[in-house]
């Protein structure tokens, strides 16, 4: 009975821990932070504090790395307001990761792409729920016009980076059907996948203007200055 009220507490303990650590992942753009939660097995108990036993099980998370975004009171207050708001980070975030650790720019190039489709359609189901099955269940319109005249039409400005989203799908799906005659060089893969992350940033602007995380984001990456690296556990 022990062992089953611990496994439960501790589900529900883990899921919230991976909620925030999610978060953390992907909105403060802390790429090598693992998302897999570490299952610490020696703790014990004790009701005399002489005869010991086992815990079933404590969960505890522990990760090093470098955030783009330091960890302070902005960033705790956007954090907390996603989850009591119950925000996810888009999904786009996920391949985005994906394009910025690859070392193959077509890998990247592809990611990248994968990411800014994405993101345009998490960004309108996200606005409006009701076009969701308009834009999963039919074709919907050319990325590059999602990002440019259909997002105009409803009242926001329209991507910086729309030339560029319109070249990468087009290079894109070169390199999916014939490889072999696109040559895409680091730097250029690389620059493309910064293009995206502008993209990205400006939706997640779009959507939630007094965000400061987002506006940091927005506003360094927009500005080509290195971000700083801050260390955190």
């Amino acid at each position: 009975n022990l062992k089953l009220e611990f496994s439960n507490i501790t589900k529900d303990a883990a899921f919230a821990a991976k909620r925030v650590l999610t978060l953390i992942k992907y909105y403060l753009g802390h790429i090598d932070l693992s998302e897999h939660l570490v299952a610490h097995k020696k703790s014990e108990w004790s009701q005399d504090k002489t005869n010991w036993k086992p815990l079933p099980l404590l969960l505890s998370i522990f990760s090093y790395g470098y955030s783009t975004y330091p960890l302070g009171e902005n960033s705790a207050v956007s954090i907390q307001r996603f989850l009591d708001e119950n925000i996810e980070p888009f999904t786009a975030f996920r391949y985005l990761h994906k394009a910025k650790s690859e070392d193959i720019p077509q890998y990247q190039w592809i990611d990248a792409t994968i990411a800014a489709e994405l993101a345009i359609k998490e960004f309108f189901i996200r606005l409006k729920p009701d076009l969701e099955t308009l834009l999963l269940e039919v074709p919907s319109p050319p990325t590059h016009k999602l990002y440019g005249s259909i997002l105009e039409s409803f009242g926001f400005e329209k991507s910086p980076k729309v030339a560029e989203i319109q070249k990468g799908v087009e290079i894109r799906n070169r390199l999916v059907h014939r490889p072999e005659v696109v040559n895409i060089s680091l730097d250029k893969a690389r620059k493309y996948v910064h293009d995206v992350e502008i993209a990205i940033y400006h939706l997640m602007l779009l959507l939630y203007p007094n965000d400061p995380i987002f506006k940091f984001y927005y506003d360094t990456l927009t500005s080509h200055s290195s971000l700083a690296s801050v260390e955190i556990s």
